[in-house]
């Protein structure tokens, strides 16, 4: 099995009966999605094309949708901030120095990640992430909409200007969401540990031989 395969299918057995997806009413657990898994690898796709049928229901068109223009944004996004980086960094020294040093600290929280990832209490994660987001996206709208009132953009610019002129980045308010940032994820994580008993992080899980490869065959 590849070791990423192998990865995701330690993760898949942390929690085999706790709830994972839930669909018309009904919770399936990891052990089932777990065993779907496993009936499709059974198929031997091999280099086939595999498909995802999406039924004409609202739900499954919206959730295309959202996954589609979410990575729409997210790539244009990317790319522009790129572009803009780089036409700084040819004027100014500490630019680049900044730049390098974020490169770096990603690559070695990448390798952090690829090595102790799979310890993570992903359900927890994913509670604190989302608080930061939340918080991220209203500090986002905050200042999103004071920019475009001050360019006419919007309906009644003039009044959402004045509105939002004491909430910017250096106001209290901003100065507020800013700690939010920080405290409010925090906080949810302190809690959690102290009064719930599932751990922050799991146990190494054992490394699986692969039952499909004999034993003493060479590795490809």
């Amino acid at each position: 099995m590849h070791p990423l395969g192998r990865r995701i299918a330690d993760v898949l057995e942390l929690q085999p009966d706790a709830t994972a997806i839930e669909y018309d009413g009904r919770w399936s657990t990891w052990r089932e999605v777990t065993a779907l898994v496993e009936h499709i690898r059974a198929l031997e796709v091999g280099q086939r094309q595999v498909g995802i049928l999406l039924r004409n229901k609202p739900a499954h068109v919206a959730a295309f949708l959202g996954v589609l223009l979410f990575t729409v944004l997210m790539i244009s996004r990317e790319g522009m901030e790129t572009a803009l980086l780089l036409m700084q960094l040819r004027e100014t020294l500490d630019l680049a120095i900044g730049a390098a040093a974020g490169a770096l600290g990603a690559a070695g929280f990448a390798l952090l990640w690829s090595r102790y990832g799979h310890r993570v209490n992903l359900s927890l994660f994913f509670q604190v992430t989302a608080i930061f987001l939340f918080v991220f996206v209203i500090q986002l709208v905050v200042r999103g909409v004071h920019e475009m009132s001050e360019q006419a953009m919007l309906p009644y610019s003039a009044y959402l200007h004045d509105m939002t002129e004491s909430w910017g980045p250096d106001s209290t308010f901003g100065h507020l969401l800013t700690y939010l940032l920080v405290l409010l994820p925090l906080a949810w994580l302190t809690l959690k540990s102290a009064f719930f008993t599932r751990p922050i992080t799991v146990p190494r899980m054992p490394e699986r031989v692969d039952s499909t490869v004999p034993q003493g065959s060479p590795a490809r």
